[in-house]
């Protein structure tokens, strides 16, 4: 042992460690060699950064357990040098250890002692996390203050013992593991209790027998309490902690075993090798865990390796992202709509997660409501109705760092089955109301047997002869290349005309994606195998967007207007509409409610959620944009109880029909309290799109709606009990043909002077343009411009420009 050498003994026992007569080279293994100093120089080089971040961010370190692993990577990485990079250097030239016997004992020494080092804070961070989790006030006693650095310096003690009072391991590359026995001709055949440690084996079982029991009391703990606790919740946890053990515990496993056991038996080669990389995968995994499953140090990393490493990188639209981003930022927001919201929800994020990058971030939230929402706002009308902007609803799969932002904002909510059915009464000939499943493609086998049949022809020829190979220009030759001629004209002309109020000949096809739902063949031969009872009890939902959540309380502006709650109010200023962009100065003029001199505010980056034409009108960045958009009305109409029987089971309607005004009616009242009185009341919400030019009055479209719903039979004239009206005068963004190349454009500029327009009519994109969409999009625009991270949702279309 090493202690001998400080009492005169010899470094080298001449009868354990003799090397007479053995060859000092033997066979290169290139393949074991590459492989362990690519995975040491890879590991050692995320632990840097890791170590680097956790040493760096007192938030971070402020927490026990980032300090434990912060201790941990440095036994971690002083054993990689030798388990990692020096037996890959030592297999690739083919050097047995009696090439340097003195290096290979002092290595095998050192090694020795900061794998068991290694262990013990191993240990120390299984049982830390247990007690967060398990017994928290255990937790705060054992891994605070002085208490933590107490049990942080006894592993030092387990490095000292087995660097310098036990034999060491010795690399072998003939069979690229380390042995106790250092297989020269003179010991290979030694007895291996001649080299045996019994501490090594002790140390080995004890690690796997105290990380299962600690792993086993985790997953009992979350077993036992997923009966008590939100599932969420407990799958959260589940995957946070019980995921980065069980992959850390494994390879301590797989190592511990079998190199416990190979120093008495002999294994086939590929055991050894399994051994070598569990070893390197004990001291290499844990960096690597850390960043995928801590958002903090990931982040934290993500900025350090942009200045040391990169400088420029583009987007998933083509523009290329400043990676050089400037600390001291000031984030202006026209606007405090879903987008917005979105973007402060992440800043705040970063900042209480101690992320750097975010440290110095300022923002600004301008909105010339007196309350945040956008078009997702709600109001209460004279008589006590709530009343949204249109049919907001959400579907949570789609996103859930956007359900978590708005289950954080919002207590309660109501998950209702989405029951909605298409009024396809002039089909049948008939006045009145006659309802098929939505969308109404899955509904061919109930329509009448005229347009059935002809439905049929169409969809048959179009799945024996697919027309793959061609890209439609238009919205029209994309219904006829999926569906044919009879859809087009049954649904998808008179629907198009209703909602976008332009014909589907003059919309582009690029924003249909998942919204408009292509009918398979399968699903087409089992509806048209059922008879008329069967109908009436089929399946036409699209699966997991058969559900969806709303605010059982305060309708959707509830949700904004919570969250705006929870952020930093510094962050808002209501009442404050922006007149003016100076793109060159970088200000905005702001006219406060109530005073006639507007204001400046300079900003950094400018991040806008209003229209975007007229953000370019406004700036004259460039050339006006040829983009279109229409107007909505929306209706509520208050009613007082019984309900309508037929509409008690839906939650919409859809309506082609062009003799009411309304393409679709929302039951409002099912959604959630919304009334002044649920047991008197009940109400229905009617979204009537006009071309922007079109010169109806508000007044005229609530006599039609009314009218229309009269005619449709959903209401009696004599159970209103409240109207309510208003224009949107940006309904809908249309997506034209010419709509991506004009927003392109737009976007070149714009983003040139640091300003990134997003959201429902800032990003005018309507395939993207859901509350949950645009939530993201604020996200991602935070994450681009504070992290440098690329956008993936909002597809600005540009081809990568140069910077500057």
């Amino acid at each position: 042992m090493l202690l001998d050498v400080f009492f005169g003994a010899p470094l080298l026992d001449p009868y354990l460690y003799n090397c007479t007569g053995t060859p000092i080279h033997v066979i290169n293994n290139y393949a074991h060699g590459f492989t362990y100093l690519a995975l040491g120089l890879i590991t050692q080089t995320l632990y840097i950064l890791v170590l680097k971040t956790i040493w760096e961010n007192k938030v971070i370190w402020d927490h026990g357990c980032y300090r434990i692993m912060f201790f941990l990577g440095i036994p971690d990485f002083l054993s990689l040098i030798v388990c990692a990079d020096y037996a890959g250097y030592w297999s690739i030239f083919g050097l047995h250890p009696c090439y340097d016997m003195r290096l290979s004992y002092l290595l095998g020494c050192f090694v020795f002692g900061t794998w068991h080092m290694s262990c013990f804070y191993v240990l120390i961070l299984a049982f830390n996390r247990t007690c967060e989790l398990v017994a928290p006030s255990v937790g705060r006693v054992l891994f605070n203050g002085k208490a933590l650095y107490l049990i942080m310096s006894m592993p030092l003690f387990y490095f000292i013992y087995f660097t310098f009072f036990t034999k060491p391991l010795i690399y072998d590359p003939t069979i690229s593991t380390f042995l106790l026995n250092p297989n020269t001709l003179a010991t290979i055949n030694f007895s291996p209790n001649l080299y045996a440690v019994y501490g090594f084996i002790f140390n080995n079982f004890f690690v796997m027998f105290f990380i299962g029991c600690n792993y086993l009391t985790v997953c009992s703990f979350l077993i036992y309490h997923s009966f008590s606790t939100r599932v969420q919740k407990v799958s959260k946890i589940y995957r946070q902690i019980t995921l980065q053990c069980m992959i850390v515990c494994t390879c301590h496993f797989i190592g511990c075993f079998l190199y416990i056991y190979m120093q008495y038996y002999s294994l086939p080669q590929i055991f050894h090798t399994i051994a070598q990389l569990a070893w390197i995968g004990n001291h290499g995994l844990p960096p690597c865990v850390y960043l995928i499953f801590n958002h903090t140090i990931r982040s934290n990393v993500t900025i350090f390796r942009r200045k040391c490493f990169v400088r420029n990188r583009v987007d998933s639209s083509g523009l290329k992202v400043d990676s050089t981003i400037k600390r001291n930022m000031k984030i202006v927001c026209i606007g405090a709509a879903p987008t917005a919201l979105g973007a402060a929800y992440r800043l705040n994020e970063l900042k209480n997660e101690g992320n750097e990058a975010a440290k110095d971030v300022e923002l600004v939230c301008l909105e010339q409501e007196s309350y945040a929402g956008g078009l997702s706002c709600t109001v209460k009308d004279d008589k006590g109705f709530l009343w949204d902007m249109g049919g907001h609803i959400t579907f949570n799969h789609n996103f859930p760092y956007y359900e978590k932002a708005t289950q954080w904002a919002v207590d309660d909510w109501n998950k209702l089955a989405r029951n909605c059915m298409v009024d396809m009464n002039y089909l049948y000939d008939k006045d009145g109301i006659h309802l098929v499943p939505y969308p109404a493609q899955f509904a061919v086998p109930l329509f009448p047997d005229a347009v059935k049949n002809s439905c049929l022809a169409d969809l048959k020829e179009r799945y024996e002869n697919p027309q793959t190979d061609s890209n439609p220009d238009n919205f029209e030759d994309w219904v006829l290349q999926h569906f044919g001629p009879t859809i087009l004209k049954s649904f998808f002309k008179p629907y198009t005309k209703k909602v976008w109020t332009v014909e589907p000949l003059k919309m582009s096809p690029n924003w249909v994606g998942t919204r408009v739902a292509k009918l398979p063949q399968e699903k087409l031969e089992e509806l048209c195998a059922m008879d008329q009872d069967e109908l009436a009890n089929a399946d036409f939902g699209w699966g997991p967007n058969s559900y969806f959540t709303f605010p059982k309380y305060g309708g959707t502006g509830n949700v904004w207007t919570s969250m705006t709650k929870k952020l930093p109010q510094e962050w808002f200023e209501f009442e404050k509409k922006v007149t003016a962009v100076n793109h060159v100065e970088k200000t905005v003029e702001v006219l406060k409610k109530g005073e006639t001199e507007a204001a400046k505010v300079s900003y950094d980056v400018l991040l806008n959620t209003a229209p975007i034409d007229q953000l370019v009108n406004n700036t004259g960045i460039t050339a006006p944009l040829d983009i279109v958009h229409n107007k909505v009305f929306v209706v509520g109409v208050g009613l007082r109880k019984p309900m309508t029987s037929f509409l008690e089971k839906f939650t919409w309607l859809y309506f082609p029909d062009k003799n009411v005004p309304f393409f679709r009616v929302t039951i409002l009242s099912r959604y959630g309290e919304v009334t002044p009185d649920s047991d008197k009341y009940w109400s229905v919400m009617c979204e009537c799109a006009r071309p922007i030019d079109d010169p109806i009055t508000e007044e005229e479209m609530v006599k039609k709606t009314l009218d229309g719903l009269v005619l449709k039979s959903m209401i009696t004239r004599e159970a209103i009990e409240s109207v309510y009206s208003i224009t949107l005068p940006y309904g809908y963004p249309i997506p034209t043909p010419n709509r991506d190349r004009e927003l392109a454009r737009a976007h070149t500029e714009l983003e040139k002077a640091s300003i990134y327009s997003r959201g429902r009519f800032g990003g005018w994109k309507y395939e993207s343009s859901n509350q949950d969409h645009c939530f993201i999009q604020g996200k991602e625009f935070i994450d681009r411009v504070v992290l440098g991270e690329p956008e993936k949702l909002y597809k600005t279309g540009v081809a990568a420009i140069p910077r500057g």
